[in-house]
């Protein structure tokens, strides 16, 4: 379910930016899933009678004015505001609505994300996503679920459709990383660099959040021993800290536990039978997220524990060997990191406006010399190689890049993609060019501006 890039023109400003929300919005799966908990929200303070639901409908379009707004701001732009006002928004949110705890935080959290996610394609370039920002957001909201007490009314809807919401939003999370997030609006096919940065902090985001959500949601005494243990230490600690002897804490009165209720509204009397199969059918969705998840972190940590062990291992055996110092960074080809921090400014403020602002490719006009303008040259057909299906490897030299790419344009078994894709590398990574970088790049003589310059023509009319 991918949409393209819309280049319809229109005189309409608001029609133009709602098309391109409807594209960053069909770009990928998560962004459609992760809108299940503010429906479920809505949905079930309406079925109730309840006028909440109308203030969930004003902040979802808070929301979108506020990406409205920031897309064209320079400084604090849509992602910046996003973090700074997430948070405390959804903590206010969840004590205005009197128990409204992780349903509340995954509502607003989900459709932040969402509008975050649609005002990015006004901005969007095809090789350019910044996937840690639309996270920080609702990576600052999980704690502020700890200081939320959970009451029994839910304001529409109770404890099961939060878990539900839940599940599903993690299950989104598991779909969303592996499938292409940049396809559509963003470009690409899930092979850059970008790609594999997204599907990293997606699997960050299921450890951070997803254990608080399954643990304060699905199992109450979890939340009641925590908050218990939290207010012990803060008495212990605030008895230190003014001088005097810490007592003994008395215990806590015993509090018999409120009878579970069913996680779907009512009726008067028994309960219609749309709503039995409707729970029975999302607990099935939750087990089977439940399941996936648990299959997901396995599968995770078999592929980061070896991975983690030989880095260990060759670390120690440098040390051992006396080589403290890494090796000649010859071996590793460091090529496609041509992306810098947009400049800021010198201090604290500086800091904060790189932080929000990313990174950007850099400019063809801000290289110093040839040697720069020839690996950014050499970067570039290597990115269009990988986009177009080669597999290069940064231990390759550029000599051994074009040898690799011509091997794999020469092969006669290859399948018609492998082929394609060789050939494609094959042009892009010409001999003549891998050879003037590698002269460049390993202390031979700088290239004249006539040279980059028809590097620069070949390039373009590849």
């Amino acid at each position: 379910m991918q949409v393209g890039r819309l280049t319809m023109k229109t005189g309409n400003p608001f029609l133009a930016y709602a098309k391109k929300c409807w594209t960053g919005i069909a770009s990928g799966w998560l962004e459609l899933i992760s809108l299940s908990p503010v429906l479920l929200g809505i949905a079930g303070s309406l079925y109730n009678g309840s006028a909440w639901a109308w203030g969930w409908l004003a902040g979802l379009a808070g929301y979108t004015l506020l990406g409205a707004l920031s897309a064209g701001l320079p400084f604090l732009n849509r992602l910046g505001l996003l973090i700074l006002w997430t948070a405390p928004l959804t903590v206010g949110w969840a004590w205005l609505l009197h128990g409204i705890s992780y349903n509340a935080l995954l509502s607003v959290a989900a459709g932040a994300i969402l509008v975050t996610r649609a005002a990015g394609a006004v901005r969007s370039d095809r090789d350019e996503i910044q996937p840690i920002f639309p996270w920080l957001g609702l990576a600052l909201c999980a704690p502020s679920g700890f200081y939320i007490h959970r009451a029994e009314g839910l304001g529409g809807y109770s404890d099961g459709l939060a878990v539900i919401a839940s599940a599903l939003f993690l299950l989104a999370l598991l779909i969303g990383n592996s499938y292409s997030l940049t396809g559509g609006a963003y470009g690409g096919k899930g092979r850059t660099a970008s790609a594999r940065y997204m599907r990293r902090f997606n699997r960050l985001l299921v450890a951070v959040f997803g254990l608080p959500v399954f643990l304060l949601s699905f199992w109450g005494l979890v939340d009641g021993a925590i908050g218990t243990a939290v207010k012990n230490a803060l008495r212990w600690l605030l008895g230190l800290l003014a001088g005097e002897e810490p007592a003994e804490l008395p215990p806590e009165p015993a509090v018999t536990p409120a009878p579970q209720q069913s996680g779907l509204p009512e009726a008067k009397g028994e309960p219609a039978l749309i709503w039995v199969i409707l729970e029975y059918l999302l607990m099935i969705v939750f087990i089977a997220a439940a399941l996936a998840f648990l299959y997901y972190c396995g599968r995770a940590l078999a592929r980061w524990l070896p991975d983690w062990l030989k880095r260990v291992t060759a670390w120690f055996s440098r040390r051992a060997a006396g080589k403290g110092d890494d090796p000649d960074p010859g071996y590793v080809d460091t090529v496609l990191s041509t992306r810098e921090s947009k400049p800021g400014g010198a201090g604290p403020l500086g800091r904060l406006k790189r932080l929000f602002q990313g990174r950007r490719e850099v400019r063809w006009e801000d290289l110093a010399d040839n040697r720069q303008r020839m690996r950014y040259l050499y970067a570039q057909a290597v990115r269009r190689a990988v986009r177009a299906g080669f597999r290069w490897r940064a231990e390759w030299t550029p000599a051994e890049a074009a040898e690799a790419a011509a091997r794999e344009a020469a092969k006669p078994t290859a399948g018609l993609q492998a082929a394609a894709a060789g050939q494609a590398a094959a042009k892009l990574l010409d001999r003549e060019l891998c050879d003037a970088y590698e002269r460049a790049r390993y202390g031979g003589p700088e290239p004249g501006d006539a040279e980059v310059a028809q590097f620069r023509s070949r390039n373009a009319d590849k």
